[in-house]
């Protein structure tokens, strides 16, 4: 999955991203909010993709028990951004999946909760 998630990140399409999430997905923003609205998330995650900067990822932990799948990764985005000035994001985050529905049901971002 987080190869999947790279790949249409990457891809600068915010829907393309937004296609991995579950219809009733959550997202666990920075601040430790719980956004529903996808609206809202896309608008979280277009932030990031708009930089035009590639997302590298590391797999840390996948745990799975029966039909649902958690995975820990950290994450960076690093490079020159559109505007001329560096950038460096990064953390940890962890995404939660269920087989039956193999999209992102749960996204905590950054090192909220982890």
């Amino acid at each position: 999955m987080v190869p999947t998630l790279v790949k249409r990140f990457n891809s600068g399409d915010v829907g393309n991203q937004m296609a991995l999430y579950a219809p009733e997905a959550v997202f666990i923003a920075d601040d430790g909010r719980t956004i529903t609205e996808h609206a809202e998330i896309a608008a979280i995650i277009g932030r990031d993709i708009k930089l035009g900067l590639p997302l590298v990822t590391n797999v840390r932990h996948v745990f799975v028990a029966g039909d649902t799948a958690q995975i820990v990764f950290d994450w960076s985005i690093d490079g020159t951004g559109p505007d001329g000035e560096q950038v460096h994001l990064g953390g940890a985050a962890c995404d939660v999946l269920l087989a039956v529905f193999p999209d992102i049901v749960i996204n905590v971002s950054y090192d909220t909760l982890i």
